[in-house]
């Protein structure tokens, strides 16, 4: 497996981040938030080729450097939680918890 530099990884995710932002300002969007009264969805031109990729070169760098400095046991704590609460949500829709 590969390693990556976390400093280079970060500078690419604030060219995409800068990108997005530009967009949304240009959209007269000041940015994005989680507020109850935000958007249900981010507010960008997906039609647009380069604000479609900037977003997902922003969450593939984003992702990568969670997952990076997160961990191997990090991540797979994670997994499990999640395929665990999965398995619970799928046996209550079925009656059998």
């Amino acid at each position: 497996m590969s390693t990556h530099n976390l400093s280079r990884l970060a500078a690419e995710l604030s060219t995409h981040a800068k990108v997005i932002q530009d967009h949304l300002e240009a959209c007269n969007h000041a940015g994005l938030s989680l507020d109850t009264n935000a958007p249900i969805e981010v507010p960008l031109d997906l039609s647009n080729t380069e604000i479609r990729e900037a977003r997902a070169a922003l969450l593939k760098s984003s992702k990568l450097i969670h997952d990076l400095t997160s961990g191997p046991r990090d991540l797979l704590m994670d997994l499990t939680v999640n395929v665990f609460i999965h398995l619970i949500r799928k046996l209550y829709c079925f009656g059998l918890f």
